[in-house]
């Protein structure tokens, strides 16, 4: 019997089809430079209102247990400070590890992937926050991740302000800013993560 070690295999085309563990298959950036705000509704995952208007897609993705590195910076204010927060979305659902496994779906409100800071200005100062996922990707083809918004505030705080301040959308003193999203799709073995 013999055996053969490789660093990858790859079809007649040139694309690796089974990468080596550890190493990045591909890289995905997208940026967001429009001011806006989104309204959704308060403690309700159900809300397509609630999505952040930015995705990114990992394309022809070749093992369900590959990994997704995804980092996101975002610039946003909210009037209502810390009562606001993400979750990680895949193709249109809780991706998984985004939220806790005691989690209850879409009741759970409060249970998010990225709780939000709060420095006290609720009119004229954005903030930016880099989140980061990490988890297996779980299929095939081309997955998208998006960031879902929500608040645990009851009829309150409806509005989420991105690359720019609430009072405005840019002038002396309400500074104004851009996000983005990079996404690494990691070659992997199955071994690190569960699910």
């Amino acid at each position: 019997m013999s055996t053969l070690y490789t660093d990858f295999i790859q079809n007649r085309s040139g694309q690796q089809i089974l990468p080596p563990r550890g190493n990045v298959v591909q890289m995905r950036y997208n940026r967001l430079d429009t001011r806006g705000a989104i309204t959704f509704h308060s403690r309700s995952w159900e809300d397509n209102g609630g999505r952040f208007p930015m995705s990114v897609t990992l394309q022809n993705i070749s093992s369900p247990d590959n990994l997704a590195l995804i980092i996101w910076n975002i610039t946003w204010e909210s009037n209502c400070g810390s009562s606001q927060g993400f979750v990680v979305m895949r193709d249109g659902n809780f991706a998984p590890r985004s939220v806790s496994s005691e989690s209850k779906g879409f009741e759970a409100y409060w249970d998010l992937t990225f709780a939000a800071g709060y420095d006290g200005d609720d009119s004229s100062t954005p903030h930016t926050h880099c989140m980061t996922y990490l988890g297996r990707i779980g299929k095939t083809g081309n997955v998208e991740y998006q960031l879902k918004i929500q608040n645990g505030s009851d009829g309150q705080c409806n509005n989420f302000y991105y690359n720019r301040p609430v009072g405005n959308s840019g002038s002396d003193n309400n500074e104004v800013g851009v996000s983005s999203v990079v996404a690494f799709e990691i070659g992997h073995d199955g071994l690190f993560l569960d699910n």
